[in-house]
């Protein structure tokens, strides 16, 4: 009898762990736009805004460690929707891909600025956390302004 108690109780214990973490809501993405690359310009040259492409391959574990931590953050969601007009080109399926050459892409993930007349004004390659994204392009808004310095840690004297 004991041991049958033991049993209903785990078995409520897993039931109920199981409804919780069904329950679980997902993370709001940044929103990247499914408009075309003129499209994309035109959007940017009215909006006085730069265009942040971020690219892309579905085999790349960076891109993924990315779109789960970096784009999800929601300090950059709400930057980005003030400032960028973002796009995703992916390697993988070949629509992007005359683009991608354009302005030579080699490396994934990458991540293009460019002005409203399409021209690349910086990139960022590999693994980016939402502050190092967010950086770039205030220093491309703000090109004068002076940035902390990050903190130096002296190697400890043997």
């Amino acid at each position: 009898m004991k041991g049958l108690r033991n049993i209903f109780w785990l078995i409520l214990f897993f039931c109920s762990y199981s409804l919780l973490a069904m329950q679980e809501k997902p993370k709001p993405m940044l929103g990247f736009s499914a408009d075309s690359f003129q499209t994309l310009i035109d959007s940017a040259k009215s909006k006085k805004r730069i265009i942040m492409i971020e690219c892309t391959a579905d085999w790349c574990l960076p891109c993924k460690q990315m779109e789960k931590y970096t784009f999800t953050d929601s300090v950059l969601i709400k930057y980005a929707k003030k400032n960028l007009i973002c796009k995703k080109w992916d390697a993988s399926s070949f629509d992007d891909f005359d683009l991608l050459t354009k302005y030579k892409v080699e490396k994934f993930p990458t991540i293009l600025f460019l002005s409203f007349e399409g021209k690349e004004i910086s990139r960022l390659m590999g693994f980016q956390t939402a502050k190092n994204i967010m950086d770039a392009s205030e220093k491309i808004y703000h090109p004068r302004k002076i940035f902390p310095a990050k903190k130096f840690t002296p190697l400890p004297k043997k």
